[in-house]
């Protein structure tokens, strides 16, 4: 199994959230258990000085890129059931995939659209009704940047 290792920009800071942090290299580390991807996770995050905001790997995989998500390893190194974050991962393939070691050459890009909308349009949605737990399990995610609510969604034709 493989383990993603890879950052991505502050927005805190003013730097790009969908570029990797200067200086650090994107990588698939092949493990042999999760014991073994948090600790290379904490290796790398240790290494490169990344802030929680700032590490974006941690995927665990069968083979790099693969569709089917194993488990996540998070920033203080804690091991997650990759079925809950299933979604999130393919979500960031498509924003971060370019910068991943291997090409992504199961999505097509152009089958993916962001929407973004304002904190008042997604509270006053008859589908959320002012929740905002419901905002976040539906995929929903903020952009300070934007100051809006994004969502990344495939566009069936």
């Amino acid at each position: 199994m493989y383990v993603l290792l890879s950052s991505c920009g502050n927005i805190s800071y003013g730097a790009n959230a969908l570029e990797e942090k200067f200086g650090v290299p994107t990588q698939w580390i092949k493990v042999s258990d999760l014991k073994e991807a948090s600790n290379e996770c904490r290796k790398f995050i240790d290494e490169y000085n990344l802030g929680g905001s700032e590490f974006i790997g941690g995927y665990v995989v069968e083979k790099p890129n693969a569709d089917k998500l194993i488990s996540v390893i998070s920033y203080n190194g804690r091991i997650w059931d990759g079925k809950e974050y299933q979604g999130m991962y393919e979500r960031q393939r498509v924003e971060y995939g370019r910068h991943w070691s291997n090409p992504l050459t199961l999505l097509d890009f152009n089958k993916w659209e962001t929407f973004r909308v304002s904190r008042e349009t997604l509270l006053k949605h008859s589908k959320y009704q002012g929740d905002w737990s419901k905002i976040i399990d539906d995929g929903w995610r903020f952009d300070r940047h934007f100051n809006k609510f994004y969502k990344i969604v495939l566009i069936e034709n």
